[in-house]
């Protein structure tokens, strides 16, 4: 389980990320799922700061239509 200054720091990370690169930015700003609810930070872990999320690993949802 992560802390919760370790995931805002990966959200806020992520969306800087995103900006820096001129990246669209797909995935929900606050690392939760809108259809299944599932914490796509803790799926992610580190990965999240540089993670490019078009879509939910665990429902499958596209958050790019």
């Amino acid at each position: 389980m992560m802390d919760s200054k370790k995931r805002e720091l990966l959200i806020e990370e992520n969306i800087q990320f995103h900006k820096d690169n001129g990246y669209p930015h797909f995935g929900p700003y606050n690392g939760i799922c809108r259809s299944c609810g599932g914490n796509l930070v803790e799926l992610y872990g580190d990965g999240y700061r540089t993670a490019f999320i078009t879509g939910c690993r665990i429902c499958g949802i596209s958050y790019c239509d």
